[in-house]
């Protein structure tokens, strides 16, 4: 009864608020590391970054599985078999899931629709760069989003940002979501993600309350 709550209280926000233009998805830890340190070979030699965010360790477990959408503390994006059979049934597409062999029933996942992030008028820091891999150590500075082509909304559909955000082997692309897809997912009651508005142009404060459900 308090999911539907707080799905139905979700859901008159969404439909209510014109200024916004999609919903920055994010989600719970789910106490996990896909990788506690790059295997050999799978990094730079000077910074140590992986050369491929989206590598499955074939030994990596989710040590809690009650959430549907879920985060790694090296980043990495977790999902259910509901969450994968929802994007299934609605024909989302840009959308992998990677087969995670010690646990059949969750994916990585990752979205390769790019959406460009207007790094300049949110003044997000780049810091150490890399002259080996040609990448920065460190971004920081991704909330409030900007978009460069500020839409006047997002279409049905999942986005990656083009920048990837945060330090060393936690670096991973804002994840963001159309409002009809938004609608669609709160309607699902999916467990552990949060919906956090992005505002046209920028104007939702980064401290802006953020939409989700815990349980």
């Amino acid at each position: 009864m308090r999911t539907q709550a707080i799905s139905a209280e979700l859901l008159s926000l969404v439909n209510v608020n014109s200024d916004i233009i999609g919903y920055k998805l994010s989600g719970e830890d789910n106490d996990s590391y896909m990788f506690r340190s790059p295997p050999e070979g799978s990094a730079c030699e000077e910074c140590g970054c992986l050369f491929d965010f989206d590598a499955v360790n074939p030994q990596f477990r989710v040590n809690k599985q009650i959430f549907d959408f879920s985060y790694t503390y090296d980043g990495r994006c977790i999902v259910s078999d509901k969450f994968k059979i929802f994007c299934e049934r609605s024909e989302y597409d840009s959308l992998c899931f990677y087969e995670l062999p010690s646990e059949p029933h969750f994916y990585a996942f990752s979205v390769t629709r790019v959406v460009a992030f207007d790094a300049e008028k949110r003044k997000t820091r780049f810091d150490g760069y890399c002259n080996v891999c040609n990448r920065y150590y460190s971004v920081a500075g991704a909330e409030p989003v900007f978009l460069m082509d500020d839409p006047k909304f997002l279409e049905k559909a999942f986005y990656a940002t083009d920048i990837l955000f945060g330090s060393g082997n936690e670096k991973h692309p804002l994840l963001i979501v159309g409002p009809s897809t938004c609608h669609s997912m709160i309607g699902e009651g999916f467990r552990g993600i949060y919906y956090r508005p992005i505002f046209r142009n920028g104007l939702g404060a980064k401290g802006q309350a953020i939409l989700g459900t815990k349980d």
